[in-house]
């Protein structure tokens, strides 16, 4: 993807820390790792003009990172539980998680 999709990102109001940020494969979306105070949730905008397509609620786990699938349609989530959670990203529901993973930085391929 490169820096092409930041150029081109239109501003994001967002207050809450952001631990994680990652552009759809067709560059069209940019999915956040949000872990505020009160809220703890993947944000999916739209990258043209800034519109929130989707919130994934985590409940009380902080997201460390989100990454897309290559094929656009899940987004990984390691979180501090150590647990990594699989979401469609149409639906918002879980598909699958992986326990007792160390998490951080992620790279799916």
């Amino acid at each position: 993807m490169g820096n092409r999709h930041w150029k081109r990102l239109t501003r994001l109001e967002q207050t809450d820390p952001v631990y994680g940020a990652a552009f759809s494969p067709d560059g069209q979306l940019v999915a956040l790792a949000v872990a505020g105070s009160e809220d703890k949730s993947l944000r999916i905008y739209r990258r043209d003009n800034g519109q929130l397509v989707r919130t994934i609620d985590l409940g009380t786990a902080v997201p460390l990172d989100v990454v897309w699938h290559a094929q656009g349609n899940r987004l990984y989530a390691p979180c501090s539980d150590k647990i990594v959670r699989i979401y469609d990203a149409q639906t918002a529901v879980t598909s699958a998680a992986w326990r007792d993973t160390p998490t951080g930085c992620t790279v799916w391929h």
